[in-house]
């Protein structure tokens, strides 16, 4: 889940469509066959797409605060990707990332206006 996540997430100046994502999971779940991992995979996917993004805010802010700039660009799509994943029932534990996370699509929103 995480590599197959790391795959569709981190593409932030072609990022895949929604359509895309589907078809690659599928793809996935094809090749890798059956088995009892099936069941938890879909939630799996969800919240390791939501650490692998948080994953990616941080180096993006990082290495922006080191002087490469480019990756400042990166952070508004990601945090709108993940702003939107917080809706995801398998995220529902987490209220307090899903503020923080709206809160900084706001600030950003209100930044760039």
């Amino acid at each position: 889940a995480y590599d197959l996540s790391s795959l569709m997430e981190e593409t932030p100046q072609h990022p895949l469509s929604e359509e895309e994502k589907a078809e690659t999971v599928e793809a996935y779940i094809r090749a890798r066959g059956s088995g009892p991992w099936r069941k938890n995979f879909p939630r799996e996917l969800v919240i390791v797409g939501a650490v692998r993004m948080m994953q990616a805010l941080g180096a993006y802010g990082r290495l922006s605060s080191l002087g490469k700039t480019k990756f400042k660009a990166y952070i508004p799509p990601v945090l709108r990707r993940l702003s939107a994943r917080w809706a995801s029932p398998a995220l529902a534990g987490f209220p307090l990332l899903r503020r923080i996370t709206d809160a900084a699509v706001l600030h950003i929103e209100r930044e760039n206006s």
